[in-house]
Protein backbone atom coordinates (compact mmCIF):
# COMPACT_ATOMS: atom_id res chain seq x y z
CA UNK A 1 0.00 0.00 0.00
CA UNK A 2 3.03 2.75 -1.45
CA UNK A 3 1.08 5.82 -1.46
CA UNK A 4 3.51 7.51 -3.50
CA UNK A 5 4.35 7.94 -7.07
CA UNK A 6 7.34 9.21 -8.49
CA UNK A 7 7.29 11.44 -11.81
CA UNK A 8 10.54 12.77 -13.28
CA UNK A 9 10.17 15.94 -15.69
CA UNK A 10 13.80 15.37 -17.58
CA UNK A 11 14.12 18.36 -19.12
CA UNK A 12 17.92 18.38 -20.31
CA UNK A 13 19.31 15.01 -19.46
CA UNK A 14 21.88 13.79 -21.28
CA UNK A 15 20.53 10.32 -23.12
CA UNK A 16 16.82 10.87 -22.25
CA UNK A 17 14.24 12.83 -24.36
CA UNK A 18 12.66 16.19 -23.14
CA UNK A 19 9.57 14.92 -21.10
CA UNK A 20 7.60 13.70 -18.52
CA UNK A 21 8.62 9.73 -17.11
CA UNK A 22 6.31 8.28 -14.54
CA UNK A 23 9.07 6.37 -12.31
CA UNK A 24 8.24 2.29 -11.92
CA UNK A 25 9.43 1.05 -9.22
CA UNK A 26 9.35 -2.79 -9.46
CA UNK A 27 11.23 -2.40 -12.97
CA UNK A 28 13.72 0.09 -11.78
CA UNK A 29 12.88 1.78 -15.13
CA UNK A 30 11.18 5.46 -16.39
CA UNK A 31 8.04 5.20 -18.25
CA UNK A 32 7.45 7.46 -20.74
CA UNK A 33 4.40 9.95 -20.29
CA UNK A 34 4.37 12.56 -23.43
CA UNK A 35 7.56 14.16 -24.68
CA UNK A 36 8.77 18.06 -24.79
CA UNK A 37 9.63 20.54 -22.36
CA UNK A 38 7.13 22.06 -20.57
CA UNK A 39 9.34 24.16 -17.54
CA UNK A 40 8.14 27.56 -18.29
CA UNK A 41 4.63 26.45 -17.69
CA UNK A 42 5.82 24.67 -14.67
CA UNK A 43 7.41 27.72 -13.65
CA UNK A 44 4.61 29.52 -13.39
CA UNK A 45 2.14 26.93 -11.55
CA UNK A 46 4.92 26.78 -9.19
CA UNK A 47 4.58 30.67 -8.31
CA UNK A 48 7.00 31.71 -10.43
CA UNK A 49 10.26 30.49 -8.94
CA UNK A 50 12.95 30.92 -11.62
CA UNK A 51 14.62 27.56 -10.16
CA UNK A 52 11.65 25.00 -11.82
CA UNK A 53 12.36 27.00 -14.73
CA UNK A 54 16.17 27.00 -14.63
CA UNK A 55 16.56 23.28 -13.78
CA UNK A 56 17.36 20.70 -16.04
CA UNK A 57 15.06 18.23 -14.29
CA UNK A 58 11.81 18.49 -12.04
CA UNK A 59 10.97 15.87 -9.77
CA UNK A 60 7.01 15.58 -8.41
CA UNK A 61 5.57 12.85 -5.61
CA UNK A 62 2.17 12.48 -5.83
CA UNK A 63 -0.22 10.27 -3.43
CA UNK A 64 -3.38 8.34 -4.28
CA UNK A 65 -5.44 9.52 -1.09
CA UNK A 66 -8.27 7.38 -1.87
CA UNK A 67 -6.69 4.15 -1.83
CA UNK A 68 -4.98 5.29 1.22
CA UNK A 69 -8.06 6.41 2.86
CA UNK A 70 -9.56 2.65 2.79
CA UNK A 71 -6.94 2.03 4.43
CA UNK A 72 -5.87 4.18 6.76
CA UNK A 73 -8.75 6.58 7.22
CA UNK A 74 -8.49 9.99 8.17
CA UNK A 75 -4.60 9.41 8.85
CA UNK A 76 -4.12 8.98 4.90
CA UNK A 77 -3.26 12.46 3.78
CA UNK A 78 -1.04 13.28 7.06
CA UNK A 79 0.81 9.49 6.31
CA UNK A 80 1.71 10.38 2.57
CA UNK A 81 2.94 14.08 3.42
CA UNK A 82 4.82 12.36 6.18
CA UNK A 83 6.35 9.59 3.58
CA UNK A 84 6.51 12.59 0.60
CA UNK A 85 9.10 14.48 3.43
CA UNK A 86 11.43 11.09 4.03
CA UNK A 87 11.67 10.70 0.53
CA UNK A 88 12.83 14.72 -0.30
CA UNK A 89 15.20 14.06 2.59
CA UNK A 90 16.55 10.73 0.34
CA UNK A 91 16.60 13.22 -2.56
CA UNK A 92 18.17 15.62 -0.91
CA UNK A 93 21.23 13.41 0.02
CA UNK A 94 21.68 11.64 -3.03
CA UNK A 95 21.37 14.81 -4.78
CA UNK A 96 24.38 15.97 -2.71
CA UNK A 97 26.15 12.90 -3.13
CA UNK A 98 26.22 13.12 -6.60
CA UNK A 99 27.37 17.37 -6.13
CA UNK A 100 23.93 17.60 -7.96
CA UNK A 101 21.58 20.90 -7.01
CA UNK A 102 18.27 19.99 -5.39
CA UNK A 103 15.48 21.99 -3.93
CA UNK A 104 11.87 21.15 -2.85
CA UNK A 105 9.34 23.03 -3.21
CA UNK A 106 6.20 23.58 -1.68
CA UNK A 107 4.70 26.61 -3.24
CA UNK A 108 2.89 25.19 -6.48
CA UNK A 109 -0.51 25.60 -7.33
CA UNK A 110 -1.84 21.42 -7.07
CA UNK A 111 -4.37 21.91 -9.95
CA UNK A 112 -2.33 23.33 -12.23
CA UNK A 113 0.80 21.14 -12.17
CA UNK A 114 -1.37 18.19 -12.33
CA UNK A 115 -3.10 19.49 -15.85
CA UNK A 116 -0.13 20.68 -17.06
CA UNK A 117 1.82 17.12 -16.67
CA UNK A 118 -1.34 15.36 -17.28
CA UNK A 119 -1.36 13.30 -14.23
CA UNK A 120 -4.32 11.23 -13.27
CA UNK A 121 -7.06 12.67 -11.31
CA UNK A 122 -6.91 10.03 -8.83
CA UNK A 123 -3.47 11.33 -7.49
CA UNK A 124 -2.49 14.60 -5.55
CA UNK A 125 0.55 16.83 -6.39
CA UNK A 126 2.38 16.69 -3.01
CA UNK A 127 6.18 17.96 -3.13
CA UNK A 128 7.57 19.23 -6.49
CA UNK A 129 11.43 19.54 -6.95
CA UNK A 130 14.00 21.42 -9.06
CA UNK A 131 17.21 19.66 -9.27
CA UNK A 132 20.33 19.08 -11.23
CA UNK A 133 22.28 22.61 -10.96
CA UNK A 134 26.02 21.67 -9.99
CA UNK A 135 27.19 22.42 -6.19
CA UNK A 136 29.58 25.74 -6.38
Amino acid sequence: MYPLRVYLGGWKVKGLGAGLYRYRPDEHALEPRWMGDRREALCQAAAGQECVEAAPVSILLTANLTRMTKEFGEHARRLALLEAGHVGQNLGLEAAGMQLGLIGLGRFVAERVRELLEIPATEEPLYLFAAGAPLA
